[in-house]
Protein backbone atom coordinates (compact mmCIF):
# COMPACT_ATOMS: atom_id res chain seq x y z
CA UNK A 1 0.00 0.00 0.00
CA UNK A 2 2.88 2.32 0.98
CA UNK A 3 4.20 1.83 -2.48
CA UNK A 4 0.88 2.54 -4.08
CA UNK A 5 0.80 6.19 -2.20
CA UNK A 6 4.44 7.26 -3.50
CA UNK A 7 2.93 6.55 -6.89
CA UNK A 8 -0.18 8.77 -6.73
CA UNK A 9 2.05 11.36 -5.26
CA UNK A 10 5.05 11.53 -7.76
CA UNK A 11 1.70 11.56 -10.38
CA UNK A 12 -0.33 14.14 -8.42
CA UNK A 13 3.21 16.31 -8.49
CA UNK A 14 4.41 15.36 -12.14
CA UNK A 15 1.23 16.44 -13.64
CA UNK A 16 -0.06 20.11 -13.40
CA UNK A 17 -2.24 20.54 -10.88
CA UNK A 18 -4.08 23.61 -12.30
CA UNK A 19 -5.50 22.06 -15.68
CA UNK A 20 -5.65 25.58 -18.05
CA UNK A 21 -9.48 25.16 -19.65
CA UNK A 22 -9.32 25.13 -23.24
CA UNK A 23 -8.63 28.42 -25.29
CA UNK A 24 -12.05 29.36 -27.04
CA UNK A 25 -12.08 29.85 -30.87
CA UNK A 26 -9.68 32.88 -31.73
CA UNK A 27 -7.82 33.42 -28.48
CA UNK A 28 -3.91 32.78 -29.26
CA UNK A 29 -1.50 33.20 -26.86
CA UNK A 30 -0.24 36.48 -28.68
CA UNK A 31 -4.06 37.72 -27.93
CA UNK A 32 -3.53 36.94 -24.59
CA UNK A 33 -0.47 38.85 -24.22
CA UNK A 34 -1.87 41.88 -25.84
CA UNK A 35 -4.75 42.00 -23.89
CA UNK A 36 -2.90 41.93 -20.92
CA UNK A 37 -0.56 44.80 -21.86
CA UNK A 38 -3.96 46.76 -23.06
CA UNK A 39 -5.11 45.64 -19.22
CA UNK A 40 -1.80 47.09 -17.60
CA UNK A 41 -1.62 50.07 -19.72
CA UNK A 42 -5.43 50.95 -18.89
CA UNK A 43 -4.63 51.39 -15.37
CA UNK A 44 -0.90 52.06 -14.55
CA UNK A 45 -1.31 55.26 -17.40
CA UNK A 46 -3.87 56.80 -15.05
CA UNK A 47 -2.59 55.74 -11.74
CA UNK A 48 0.46 57.24 -12.93
CA UNK A 49 -0.85 60.63 -14.25
CA UNK A 50 -3.30 60.03 -10.75
CA UNK A 51 0.11 60.06 -8.18
CA UNK A 52 1.48 63.05 -9.93
CA UNK A 53 -1.48 65.22 -9.80
CA UNK A 54 -1.64 64.38 -5.80
CA UNK A 55 1.73 65.01 -5.14
CA UNK A 56 1.73 68.43 -6.97
CA UNK A 57 -1.31 69.04 -5.37
CA UNK A 58 0.61 68.41 -2.11
CA UNK A 59 3.76 70.05 -2.83
CA UNK A 60 5.73 66.84 -3.11
CA UNK A 61 8.34 66.89 -5.79
CA UNK A 62 9.67 63.77 -4.19
CA UNK A 63 7.46 61.78 -4.47
CA UNK A 64 8.18 58.69 -6.75
CA UNK A 65 5.60 56.50 -8.33
CA UNK A 66 6.04 52.99 -7.64
CA UNK A 67 5.85 52.17 -11.08
CA UNK A 68 7.60 48.67 -10.90
CA UNK A 69 5.62 47.31 -8.25
CA UNK A 70 2.16 48.47 -9.61
CA UNK A 71 3.24 46.68 -13.11
CA UNK A 72 4.15 43.45 -11.66
CA UNK A 73 0.89 43.02 -9.36
CA UNK A 74 -1.12 44.67 -12.47
CA UNK A 75 0.23 42.45 -14.75
CA UNK A 76 -0.44 39.35 -12.70
CA UNK A 77 -4.39 40.24 -12.12
CA UNK A 78 -4.42 41.50 -15.71
CA UNK A 79 -3.04 37.84 -16.76
CA UNK A 80 -5.70 35.87 -15.23
CA UNK A 81 -8.63 38.19 -16.45
CA UNK A 82 -6.99 37.59 -20.13
CA UNK A 83 -7.14 33.83 -19.48
CA UNK A 84 -10.71 33.79 -18.08
CA UNK A 85 -11.91 35.41 -20.65
CA UNK A 86 -10.34 33.82 -23.69
CA UNK A 87 -11.95 30.11 -22.08
CA UNK A 88 -15.40 31.65 -21.42
CA UNK A 89 -15.69 33.44 -24.79
CA UNK A 90 -14.75 33.28 -28.35
CA UNK A 91 -12.61 36.44 -29.30
CA UNK A 92 -15.47 37.24 -31.65
CA UNK A 93 -17.84 36.79 -28.74
CA UNK A 94 -15.63 39.32 -26.95
CA UNK A 95 -15.06 41.70 -29.50
CA UNK A 96 -19.25 41.85 -30.42
CA UNK A 97 -20.05 41.61 -27.35
CA UNK A 98 -18.57 43.60 -24.63
CA UNK A 99 -18.14 46.59 -25.88
CA UNK A 100 -19.78 48.48 -23.23
CA UNK A 101 -17.19 46.49 -21.15
CA UNK A 102 -20.28 44.76 -18.95
CA UNK A 103 -18.64 41.62 -18.76
CA UNK A 104 -14.86 42.97 -17.97
CA UNK A 105 -16.84 45.45 -15.52
CA UNK A 106 -18.36 42.42 -14.22
CA UNK A 107 -15.02 40.51 -13.66
CA UNK A 108 -12.69 43.09 -12.31
CA UNK A 109 -15.53 43.92 -9.38
CA UNK A 110 -15.29 40.28 -8.37
CA UNK A 111 -11.86 40.17 -8.63
CA UNK A 112 -11.55 43.41 -6.63
CA UNK A 113 -14.13 41.45 -4.10
CA UNK A 114 -11.21 38.58 -3.50
CA UNK A 115 -12.98 36.59 -6.30
CA UNK A 116 -10.88 34.90 -8.97
CA UNK A 117 -8.27 37.01 -10.29
CA UNK A 118 -8.02 39.07 -7.32
CA UNK A 119 -5.03 41.82 -7.26
CA UNK A 120 -2.18 41.19 -4.83
CA UNK A 121 0.97 42.93 -4.18
CA UNK A 122 0.64 46.82 -4.39
CA UNK A 123 -2.67 46.49 -5.89
CA UNK A 124 -4.30 44.59 -3.31
CA UNK A 125 -3.21 47.43 -0.76
CA UNK A 126 -4.46 50.57 -3.24
CA UNK A 127 -7.82 48.43 -3.88
CA UNK A 128 -8.30 47.88 -0.16
CA UNK A 129 -7.14 50.95 0.86
CA UNK A 130 -9.62 52.98 -1.93
CA UNK A 131 -12.81 50.34 -0.54
CA UNK A 132 -11.99 51.89 3.38
CA UNK A 133 -12.33 55.21 1.81
CA UNK A 134 -15.42 54.74 0.41
CA UNK A 135 -16.92 52.55 3.00
CA UNK A 136 -16.49 56.12 5.43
Amino acid sequence: MRAWGIVVLLTWLTVPTVAHAQLQAGWSEHELQSFTAGCEEAIVTPAKADFANAAAKAGDDKAVFPEKELRSSVQTMCACLARRIATTWTIRDWEFNDGSGTYLGQLIEEAFAGGRCKPEGLLSEIVSRAKGKHAK
